[in-house]
């Protein structure tokens, strides 16, 4: 957020060094690295609307028809949203972006049904 105040941009790279990073589980990176659904999240909280309109645009473009199939960024943000869906789902932008944009919603709900059968097996 800050970095957006004085640059009116954001920088979504991973805060881990290479050597972190490669004794990492992907699901770790993923959750380190700033994903726009969190910049979003924090923009909307402080009301920031051109970071709003910034971040909307990024997560678009991860799951756009020119985004690069199964990339590591679409992981990133559909295991962040799975993490914070208690927020999200109070966000009408949120929904909106789920309406259109099917490859998310298919990586989400596979994530979600993965997580489901974890919780299931544990109370089992």
């Amino acid at each position: 957020m800050i970095d957006y105040l004085y640059r009116k941009d954001y920088d979504d790279t991973s805060e881990l060094t290479i050597e972190e990073q490669t004794r990492s589980s992907p699901e770790q990176v993923a959750l380190n690295k700033p994903s726009h659904i969190s910049i979003y999240i924090v923009a909307n909280k402080y009301a920031i609307n051109g970071l709003m309109d910034l971040a909307k645009k990024r997560i678009r473009y991860v799951y756009g028809p020119h985004a690069p199939a199964n990339s590591n960024l679409q992981d990133t943000v559909a295991t962040f949203t799975t993490r914070h869906i208690s927020t999200l789902k109070e966000l009408q932008s949120f929904h909106e972006i789920c309406k259109n944009s099917p490859h998310f919603v298919y990586k989400f709900s596979t994530l979600l049904m993965e997580r489901v059968v974890q919780l299931e097996t544990e109370l089992w």
